[in-house]
């Protein structure tokens, strides 16, 4: 491992450090633990454990088809298909009991050449079988959008729903007996997400973006499967439409939920914010973050405990990268890893081998899928985060004085590199004098093993 710190000599020599690699302040990263080739994420990863068999299964497609992966004992992480086929695709949207009956529901987005675009559920024959079955669909021509759908009781009754967005508007099909549903409401400007009771007054919210863009809408059940808006929030100097949400269980541990909320403007800056309620019907935006040159295509948001300590870490794709946030005091956040890849990506959590720490599901670049891990890192990472300590002071030194390197590992070595390669000095002790030296460039290598 070797750290190579700029050194110009003339009448002065001035330093300049490297940027040090972002790393934990525990010494973990998110580590590769497994590659599935020829499955992918798209948009949302639905997760669970479908068939009661002990494990949580992830659904991710591969053109035509469902296919899951699954972590088995022994096996490592395997994948299978499910058996639901269409010759445009499936997109897998979300899992759960919506009616109730012990069995499974998968609700996708079903494509195929001979008919129009459709939403549709399947169900698990049994509570020990996947979701294979098809059990109603909704054929609302090609105006369904492809990127969003969840399963929610807005209205808190006990009846479920079936959210999907068509058009600008979230729409409402509620459960109303076995495998049996209606059309109760639609939600202008709604974004199907999975919600919460921010406010704790008994009825979950659902975000939407209000006419001109400028305020986050909350709509709150005021009857059964009768909804209006209850309250607005400010994005501070922030516009946008709404691209993806999640409600979120109290991740700064005040007693409040959140509302975790993806913005994208027209010039397509990508806003993260977190919402709370201040008081019934009454909210406040918390906290936000700004990022340059995300995708103007597909953003993506899940939460899941990704290093252990029960509380829910926030994953967020803006369609070009992909960012782990986690809670640092009440209403603060930090990002603290984050990766470039491939567009139109899309990621997910869900512990999978129920080791207590969920595990980031990522399109791994058209490649297939990776699945990653917070795991302590290994001996090389252990390097550059020791040697990323390693300072030099001054920062300007003339000629003849001399040059403190400091904060380097006990057992590393100095070595003074010119601008050819050659090995000009050798300081045992940490401290060059550069007296002997011709103006000129040199380097500045520290040395740790190999």
């Amino acid at each position: 491992m070797v750290l190579a710190l700029l050194v110009c000599l003339v009448e002065v020599v001035s330093l300049r450090l490297p940027a040090s690699p972002a790393r934990s302040r525990d010494s973990r990263d998110m580590t590769v633990i497994a590659h599935i080739d020829s499955a992918y994420p798209n948009y949302a990863v639905p997760s669970g454990d479908a068939d009661h068999s002990g494990t949580p299964e992830a659904y991710l497609y591969y053109r035509d088809t469902v296919r899951i992966v699954e972590y088995v004992s022994g096996s490592g992480f395997i994948k299978r298909n499910l058996g639901v086929t269409a010759d445009n695709g499936v997109i897998s949207w979300a899992l759960g009991d919506v009616d109730r009956d012990g069995k499974s529901d998968l609700v996708v987005r079903y494509s195929s050449g001979s008919e129009p675009v459709s939403l549709r559920v399947y169900e698990s024959r049994s509570p020990s079988e996947l979701p294979d079955t098809l059990v109603w669909k909704l054929v609302p021509a090609p105006t369904i959008d492809r990127l969003a759908s969840a399963i929610t009781d807005l209205d808190a009754d006990s009846a479920r729903e079936v959210m999907v967005m068509i058009r600008e508007d979230a729409v409402l099909y509620e459960c109303v007996g076995d495998n049996a549903y209606e059309r109760k409401a639609v939600l202008d400007g709604g974004f199907p997400a999975r919600t919460c009771d921010m406010d704790l007054d008994g009825k979950p919210e659902l975000p939407a973006t209000d006419t001109f863009w400028e305020t986050v809408a909350f709509i709150e059940a005021v009857g059964n499967d009768s909804f209006a808006t209850v309250g607005r929030a400010a994005t501070p100097g922030i516009d946008g439409k709404i691209t993806a949400a999640t409600g979120a269980p109290d991740l700064d541990g005040d007693g409040r939920p959140e509302l975790v909320v993806v913005r994208r403007n027209a010039g397509g800056v990508i806003t993260l914010a977190v919402f709370e309620a201040t008081a019934d019907d009454s909210f406040q935006c918390a906290w936000t973050r700004t990022f340059n040159g995300g995708s103007l295509y597909l953003q993506v948001l899940a939460l899941g405990d990704v290093d252990g300590d029960s509380t829910p870490e926030i994953a967020v794709s803006d369609g070009l990268h992909a960012r782990l946030f986690r809670c640092t005091g009440p209403d603060q956040y930090e990002q603290f890893w984050h990766l470039d890849y491939y567009p139109y990506s899309a990621l997910g959590l869900c512990d999978m081998n129920l080791d207590g720490r969920a595990e980031l599901i990522l399109d791994a670049g058209g490649y297939g899928t990776d699945i990653r891990e917070w795991l302590p890192v290994g001996v090389e990472e252990r390097a550059a985060e020791a040697l990323c300590r390693v300072e030099v002071q001054p920062s300007v030194v003339r000629s003849g004085e001399a040059v403190q390197i400091t904060g380097r590992p006990s057992l590393s070595q100095v070595e003074v590199v010119d601008a050819s390669g050659r090995i000009v000095a050798t300081p045992a002790s940490g401290v060059w004098r550069p007296a002997s030296s011709v103006p000129g460039t040199y380097f500045i290598r520290i040395r740790l093993g190999n």
